[in-house]
């Protein structure tokens, strides 16, 4: 490569063979070869790059990913340290934080109880406990707990555990979270300050503890989920392929990966499972859903409708996705409306 032969005859002398003589290559020519061979080079670290990668992912990342929760390792005095939760109004009525202790393995879940107008434990119509989503925590669910306090409700506003001022190393996809709310209400009731009937409010990854709850727990009446999920062998391979393409994130590594979290944190990942769970409560149960979900599609709402068709709504919003359905003035009358209607003695 780094020269051209040209034959000419040897001067002086006969020879059956040709003579070569050696002519240089310009550098233009030189500079190319030395780039095709660095760029072949390249290619090949970037693929093995790529292949350990998908190994660690599959061996020892992925089921951190999915099950760790955010608060793994940190005790409540870490938390409250952190806390930026503020204050509500004077105006809208007393609130109150504090914390319960739950689960095996344990964990210590921080809620906040916002009364409604007025003084005496009897002015509320009933409770309302608020969920959030996954990774997420009772802080950006302050403006739904006022919506409820603010219809004659108290709402008690939740860090599900391993979330906000939650402890806990793992999550159970609503499994133990559903647990844990039924162990929360148990420890209100002795306190005297869990007003029946009992409701559950809960989007994404808290609907599916929403419907835990229920499951276990004959005093929750209803249930709202906004744009929640079937099943954790459901949810957790379609966020897996907005994270890597199959092929390297295989759908049977994925699966894997959910067994290995499910060893790590103690929990089965079949039992967090929602269709079961709304086949298993008589609680009354407002689905509602966005048909520009991308995260988690509309149809799973409809599955947990069609196991539950006699003691469930299915509401699907147009043009509104996994974002937007959030803070859709539409979700919260309608939520509210649902209570009313089901939490009336």
């Amino acid at each position: 490569l780094g020269a051209v032969a040209r034959e000419e005859d040897t001067p002086g002398a006969w020879s059956p063979l040709p003579v070569l003589r050696v002519r240089a290559v310009s550098p233009r020519i030189r500079r190319a070869v030395r780039f095709a061979g660095r760029l072949v080079v390249g290619l090949v670290l970037v693929l093995l790059v790529l292949l350990v990668a998908a190994w660690a992912m599959r061996s020892h990342w992925l089921p951190y990913a999915i099950a760790g929760a955010p608060n793994a390792g940190k005790t409540p005095a870490q938390l409250d340290e952190g806390d930026s939760m503020p204050a509500s109004a004077p105006a809208s009525g007393r609130s109150r934080d504090r914390r319960v202790e739950v689960g095996r393995p344990a964990a210590s879940l921080a809620v906040r109880i916002l009364e409604p107008a007025g003084d005496a434990s009897s002015a509320a119509r009933g409770t309302i406990f608020v969920l959030h989503g996954i990774r997420d925590s009772k802080l950006s669910m302050a403006g739904v707990g006022e919506a409820f306090r603010g219809a004659g409700y108290r709402a008690v506003l939740v860090d599900l555990r391993g979330h906000g001022r939650s402890t806990g190393d793992w999550l159970s996809f609503g499994d133990r979270e559903g647990r844990d709310l039924k162990e929360l209400a148990d420890a209100l009731a002795v306190e005297g300050v869990l007003a029946l009937p009992v409701g559950v409010y809960g989007p994404s990854y808290g609907g599916a503890a929403a419907l835990q709850m229920a499951r276990r727990d004959p005093r929750v009446r209803a249930v709202v989920t906004v744009a929640t999920y079937t099943r954790m062998r459901d949810i957790v391979p379609l966020y897996a392929e907005h994270m890597a393409p199959t092929w390297l994130l295989p759908t049977a590594d994925v699966s894997a990966a959910m067994d290995r979290a499910g060893d790590l944190g103690a929990f089965r990942p079949d039992d967090a499972d929602s269709v079961a769970a709304i086949a298993s409560t008589t609680a009354q149960v407002l689905l509602i859903h966005g048909r520009a979900d991308a995260n988690i599609p509309w149809q799973q709402s409809e599955s947990l409708h069609d196991a539950a068709s006699s003691h469930s709504r299915l509401l699907l919003l147009e043009s509104l996705n996994h974002r937007t359905i959030m803070n859709d003035a539409t979700v919260m009358r309608e939520s509210v409306a649902w209570f009313d209607r089901h939490l009336s003695p």
